[in-house]
This record gives structure tokens, sequence and C-alpha cells, in this order.
């Protein structure tokens, strides 16, 4: 991260700490020159980045203001077909939510979080002033109406490019893409691709068998390959149930040589069994509790973080200007928590 990027956060939390108030004001540009060793070119660009979070007022020949904090509020909704699901502890939802959390806490938003059932629970309703939302999981389509009802500004998370909305997305394809590479990097030529099934069955098959597709439709360009599918049912991974039993059984009788975790499954029950546990493995998304000294293991990174962020900072910019026409992008994918990028001044990624 940028020096100037640093600094700025650093007097971003005072601010928030009320060290710095509208009263006090900043130290003169001297002062703070000399506390962070910078120059005045480089405290220049902090002063800027202050102003664009909305937390100093600059005029020409008077001493910095800092601002009243202004009460904008952000909600991220997450609707998930499990019920009881809890955003913030893991999963995508999760790491979604952890991107959203640092923009909010940058840019001093209000950050409330609610799960689909419980805003369908409450009659949709969400007990405060919404100023934008964060829509992310399955069946947003459905519920779109409803949260426009709100007025609040929109962004969806998710397969939803046939929205008119602002839309953020991984890139499902590239990820099955890398998993093929992965598998013929390695020499591996009797992979299973292993999807999770949740309640659900239309998002499964419009987001992540996408990344089952792209990893079948490289690796049957090479005929010494087979690949084998299977899917576990949620349920399922804890007793194990039906559908896992049937994955231990389908290893054994196809002499399966690796395995190709896609999205959001939590693998660590099933490797706990020596059936799944002795085999090389893809990981195709980052778990929060995810162990990266298993040599067996590579990961291609979905970095949802980045996803969250960026997703706030577009909706940030809607709040500011809602005649902004929408965009519909694809996140690629970072094969290692290294490769995560930089988050430039203006919410941009910096390659």
């Amino acid at each position: 991260m940028k020096k100037y990027i640093k600094i700025a956060d650093t007097i971003a939390m005072r601010i928030k700490d009320g060290l710095y108030t509208p009263q006090t004001g900043l130290p003169t540009h001297r002062e703070l020159c000399s506390e962070f060793m910078t120059s005045r070119s480089n405290l220049h660009k902090v002063m800027n980045l202050l102003e664009e979070r909305r937390l100093i007022e600059r005029c020409r020949g008077q001493r910095t203001k800092i601002k009243a904090r202004e009460k904008r509020t952000l909600l991220f909704l997450f609707f998930s077909s499990i019920k009881g699901h809890l955003i913030d502890r893991s999963g995508i939802s999760a790491r979604l939510y952890h991107g959203i959390h640092r923009f909010a806490e940058e840019y001093n938003l209000t950050l409330l979080v609610q799960s689909g059932e419980n805003f369908i629970r409450s009659g949709c309703s969400f007990g405060a002033q919404i100023d934008g939302i964060i829509a992310g999981g399955v069946n947003v389509d459905k519920y779109l109406p409803l949260l426009q009802e709100t007025g609040a500004q929109i962004v969806a998370l998710g397969s939803y490019h046939q929205l008119d909305l602002d839309v953020f997305c991984a890139d499902y394809d590239e990820a099955g893409y890398r998993a093929a590479d992965s598998i013929l990097r390695r020499n591996l030529k009797r992979p299973l691709f292993l999807m999770l099934q949740f309640e659900d069955e239309d998002f499964l098959m419009t987001s992540f068998a996408k990344s089952r597709n792209a990893f079948q439709e490289k690796l049957l360009l090479h005929r010494k390959i087979t690949v084998f599918h299977h899917t576990v049912h949620y349920k399922d991974l804890a007793a194990p149930g039906k559908t896992v039993l049937e994955l231990f059984r389908k290893i054994r009788e196809n002499n399966v040589d690796s395995i190709v975790y896609c999205v959001n499954i939590p693998y660590q029950p099933l490797r706990r069994f020596t059936t799944v546990r002795t085999l090389p493995s893809v990981v195709i998304d980052r778990q929060m509790e995810m162990d990266d000294s298993d040599p067996s293991m590579e990961l291609i990174d979905f970095a949802s973080e980045r996803i969250g962020y960026l997703a706030a900072r577009r909706l940030y910019k809607r709040m500011q200007n809602p005649a902004l026409e929408p965009l519909r992008i694809l996140i690629p994918c970072s094969r290692t928590p290294e490769q995560e990028p930089q988050y430039s001044n203006n919410g941009d990624i910096e390659q």
C-alpha cells in the first residue's frame, strides 16, 4: 500500500476516534509532514483522498476543516438458501462482508447487515433509513421490486446481468479454466469436480456450474484425461450422509486421482477421511479458515473481499450521482492471496 494511503487511513482513524474534531481541526501541514516524515506533495495527495472520503473540507486561504460526519447508511443484504445462514461467519458472504466493511470504515459510513431470511421475516423492512443496498446471494432478482421500494441505490452481486443495475460477479468460467490448468500442470489424469448442493437448484446450475462446464471443456481436449463429477448436499457433510458416502464410492470405483472443490464447499469435514485427504486437490474460492500449509492443495481465489470492496465503492459513487449508467463487471480470480491487488485512492485496482 502506498505511503500516502497509509497516512490518510491513520488520519481518518483519528477523526473517527474523535482525536481530530470539527472544533479542533487538523494539525498544520508542517506538523503533519514532520510527524509522518513525508513531503508536501505527498501530503497533498493525502488531503485529496480525505476530501474524497468527505472527511475534510478545504477552502483557498483557510485552514482545512473537518466535516461533521454524514449519516449515510449502507445495507449488505444476502439471500441464502440455507436457513439460519450467518453472513459474517463463513463462506462467500463473510468474505464479501469484509470487503464492504473495509470500504465503510474508510469512508466513515454506517454499515448494516441483514440476511434475506430476516428481511422476509420482518416484512421486507429494515428498521432504519438506508441510503444504499448491496444485495447478493440467491433470488436477488425476485426480491428486487421490494428493495426498490426503499428508494435506496442498489448494487447486485452475482450472475444477474439481466438486471438494470450495477452488477459485480466473480468470473466462474475463468475459475474453471484455471482449475483445469492445475490438473494439467500436475499431470493428473482422473480428476473429480465436486459441487455443493443447496436448496436452490436453479442458482446452483446458473452460477457454480459455469466453473464445472469450463473445467470439463478444457480437459476434454485431452484424450488421456477422464473427468468425473459429483454433487454433495450441504446437509450430508457433518454425518456423513448419503451423497458423501456416494462420493467415497465413486472415488474408489473410478480410481479418482484428484479432486476440485467448487465454490464455498466446507471441505474440512470431507478431508477427515483418508479417501479424500490423500488426493491432490484444487479449491475454487478461498475460505476463511483455509490452511495454506498443505502442499497438495492449490487455491484459485475469487477474491470476494475485492468484489465486496469494489461494489461498495460503486454504490457510494451512485449515491452521489444516481444518473450513472449501470456497470456489469466480471472480477478476475487471484491465484494466491499474495496476488490480491492494491486499491488506488479512487477505489480502482492498481495492477
